[in-house]
């Protein structure tokens, strides 16, 4: 029986997880100890910080495992190409694993390849990052060079600003340094891909909405648009700066996410980031094939462990449109909820990832990515289907939550 070791046992990384068993593969999960349902679905569970390259090389060895791969997350991602060179297995090149998981790394390639980014600096003092600012001028926006999920992300209006937040962004960082970037207003917007024998698509490109959380960067709805589609000219601009990134950035295989934004002051296309895994909230499992037909888990995983290659040809892919909608609580304790059972009877709804939410649960205010609850994924072939299915979810989903100041409801 073939073996595959996944880095990461959350909610995330159970589509991966689930297809290796539906091929009958045994799989054995790596991540930090603790109540995750990835362990629980997996053969066989190690428990360690998914960054420990080499325990879980041994680990890896003493299994004699056929394939590593992790989904959803950042972190793993050096690690998985540390194991796959060490063992011959399939993966990406160790530098190429920095270069997109390092955000320092990432903004010199970036730059190597003439592809708008903001201005930046690297900072592991709070004296570095103030002379940044004095330099790109505020506002700016900090972020840990290698973490993930919007942790440690923030917009700085001032140099007083800055000394309050830096420590707390720089704390994200297990390399202890921070990005200060230029502040680029504008709309954001999402791509995801797929590469395959050296060649690349953009599957999906669209746009993502954000929390009112002043200061954070937190999705609160992302819209995803097929490439196969006649896509308006904003998606269409992305679609090719990512397509040219990706094809710059030399990524032999795998699954890309990335982030833009697109100017309000000069029209161009600003990388935010870009990833080599599935993006988060079920992007690759869930909205690509339910935008454009194509399932890129189950590709990766069949090249990983057989070395069967299939590309996604334009011909192939679907005409759809998909995307996810998370909430948010007011802090305090839930008292009530009603409305989850009717969600998937809402046309354009498919799936509505409510676990861990009842009577009795402490609701956390909003503070980063994983904080947010849900999502609710969607997809159809209009716009104006999904907007509406939304709205029906917003009246149909009822949660409660005592807080001190009285009883308060969901925040959409």
């Amino acid at each position: 029986m073939k073996k595959i070791m996944s880095l990461g046992a959350s909610r995330r990384q159970l589509p991966f997880i689930n297809i290796a068993k539906a091929r009958g593969y045994y799989t054995i999960v790596v991540g930090p100890e603790g109540d995750y349902p990835g362990f629980k679905v997996a053969d066989k569970a190690y428990f360690f910080d998914t960054r420990d390259k080499e325990h879980i090389l041994e680990a890896a060895r003493a299994e004699k495992i056929d394939a590593i791969t992790t989904d959803q997350t950042n972190v793993s991602v050096p690690t998985v190409a540390y194991v796959a060179k060490h063992m011959n297995l399939r993966g990406i090149d160790e530098d190429l694993a920095l270069q997109f998981t390092d955000k320092y790394e990432m903004r010199k390639k970036v730059r190597e390849l003439g592809i708008a980014q903001p201005d930046f600096r690297k900072a592991v003092t709070l004296e570095q990052a103030l002379a940044a600012g004095e330099e790109l001028g505020y506002p700016l926006v900090i972020k840990p060079v290698d973490s993930q999920g919007s942790r440690g992300v923030f917009k700085i209006a001032n140099p007083a600003e800055l000394r309050r937040m830096f420590p707390e962004s720089l704390a994200f960082s297990g390399q202890g340094a921070v990005i200060v970037e230029q502040f680029i207003n504008g709309r954001e917007f999402v791509a995801n891909g797929f590469a395959m024998g050296g060649r690349y698509r953009t599957l999906n490109v669209g746009r993502q909405m954000l929390f009112d959380t002043p200061g954070r960067f937190i999705a609160n709805m992302c819209m995803v648009f097929s490439t196969a589609g006649k896509l308006p000219e904003d998606l269409r601009k992305v679609e090719e700066t990512n397509t040219r990134l990706i094809e710059g950035m030399g990524l032999p295989f795998g699954i890309t996410y990335s982030e833009y934004i697109l100017s309000d002051d000069n029209g161009r296309v600003y990388l935010v980031e870009c990833a080599a895994h599935g993006g988060g909230v079920f992007i690759s499992s869930h909205l690509t094939p339910y935008a454009c037909g194509f399932d890129a888990n189950t590709a990766l995983i069949d090249f990983l462990v057989e070395g069967r290659e299939r590309f996604p040809e334009a011909g192939e892919l679907e005409d759809n449109i998909a995307a996810w909608r998370c909430f948010a609580l007011p802090e305090g304790v839930i008292r009530h909820c009603s409305g989850q059972d009717e969600l998937l009877k809402i046309p354009g709804v498919r799936d509505a990832f409510l676990d861990g939410i009842g009577p009795g649960m402490p609701a956390h205010r909003l503070e980063d990515d994983g904080q947010k609850l849900g999502p609710i994924v969607y997809s159809g072939k209009k716009e104006t289907e999904l907007l509406e299915a939304m709205a029906q979810t917003a009246k149909t989903l009822h949660i409660e939550v005592d807080t001190p100041s009285g009883p308060a409801n969901i925040i959409w």
